[in-house]
């Protein structure tokens, strides 16, 4: 059975302490999920029964079913069934797999899904959100030394400094490829494209007043490239990773509404998008920053596709080596126009059980305002597990 996307929206993204910390995670997650109710009012919202969100710190505030909950707060049926796809950098492109899978198989007509992160349920120093405005390297080692040990910082950095030396990745490359990212995404927003997939978030300041937020707070060296070479290396005179060639966390929540041909028919819904394929692999835990690029070769070959067939791709860019090292691997040159248009995580953050989700959304915006057919996103996490799906423009 096909499966269809027939709405996809997100909130725009920000920083640590910025417009949408203001939010605990279950209402964040509702602010999507509010919008694509409004965006789609002739659907019987009483029939959707399911919905699945990717979230990857599944603790704290975000252990009461966030899906659930959220779905409740936005006015969806009391009787909505809520599941969380905790994946760590995958639970928001998983989540979307999933639901994908329930509409193949028969079960479902109707599904929602998408992605949410907030770092403030992760109890993180205050030091570290000032560091980098936060950088995702230094918030995963922090979770990560508190559950299992203190050494994950280091291990951390250590890995992606060997992913480095392997392809040869000097900190040029790495900082050249953060800075593209940046100013694409600057690019992008200067022209309006985001306007077509972030929603508008209204917040209540301390003083009473009413802000309005549309635009993304994502990261931007005004100085160009010698600002990122000023940024000292984590390991030293010989190391290449540095908090400036590394994507910051952020808050943010994404929201899809899928369906399958019936559905879509009965409720006049529009077809935007048709996912015609999905995958899944495993590789080593050392490789694991290359599971995107193995999950992209699977991805093809279920759909009978070639890498020359697709239009855009849109890949995690968790740091610049890794997303230098897919590239490689995919035999794709690292400035390629197709990949990462218009930016990505290096610019506007990482939400970790968002992002995944917001790959696919932007793949949609851009399929829609380019043109073009075929789009691929791909993303993995660091035990070697890689997601990729491809989906196909509806004309």
């Amino acid at each position: 059975m096909s499966v269809y996307i027939c709405g996809a929206v997100r909130t725009p993204f920000s920083m640590p302490g910025g417009f949408l910390s203001a939010f605990d995670v279950e209402a964040l997650a509702a602010l999507p999920l509010f919008d694509l109710i409004n965006r789609n009012r002739l659907v019987d919202w009483e029939a959707v029964s399911h919905i699945t969100l990717g979230c990857e710190n599944s603790r704290g505030e975000a252990e009461n079913n966030i899906a659930r909950t959220a779905a409740l707060r936005a006015g969806f049926s009391k009787t909505i069934r809520g599941e969380v796809q905790s994946r760590r950098s995958r639970s928001g492109l998983f989540a979307v797999v999933s639901a994908a899978k329930s509409i193949a198989s028969g079960e479902l007509n109707l599904i929602v899904t998408g992605g949410v992160e907030s770092v403030g349920q992760l109890h993180i120093p205050k030091s570290i959100f000032q560091s980098a405005r936060g950088n995702n390297l230094l918030v995963r080692a922090n979770k990560v030394a508190n559950e299992h040990s203190s050494n994950a910082w280091v291990s951390g950095v250590a890995r992606l400094e060997y992913l480095a030396s392997h392809f040869s990745i000097s900190r040029d490359d790495q900082d050249q490829f953060s800075f593209r990212s940046q100013a694409r995404w600057h690019a992008a927003a200067d022209k309006g494209f985001f306007e077509r997939e972030a929603m508008v978030v209204r917040v209540v300041d301390g003083q009473g007043n009413n802000l309005i937020f549309r635009n993304d707070e994502a990261r931007y060296v005004a100085d160009g490239i010698a600002e990122f070479r000023s940024v000292n290396e984590i390991h030293g005179v010989d190391g290449t990773i540095t908090l400036g060639n590394s994507s910051p966390i952020s808050d943010g929540a994404c929201a899809m509404l899928l369906a399958s041909e019936s559905a879509a028919t009965r409720y006049g819904l529009v077809p935007r998008v048709r996912i015609v394929a999905h995958a899944f692999i495993e590789s080593q835990s050392i490789d694991y920053l290359l599971g995107s690029s193995a999950a992209v070769h699977k991805v093809l070959k279920i759909a009978g596709l070639k890498l020359s067939q697709i239009d855009f791709i849109e890949i995690s860019e968790a740091s610049a080596v890794n997303a230098i090292a897919v590239l490689r691997e995919l035999k794709i040159p690292v400035d390629a126009d197709y990949v990462n248009t218009n930016g990505g995580s290096l610019a506007v953050g990482d939400p970790a059980g968002a992002t995944g989700a917001r790959l696919v959304i932007t793949a949609i915006n851009q399929l829609e305002s380019s043109g073009g057919r075929f789009a691929v996103c791909a993303i993995c996490d660091e035990h070697g597990q890689g997601v990729a799906i491809l989906i196909e423009r509806i004309e």
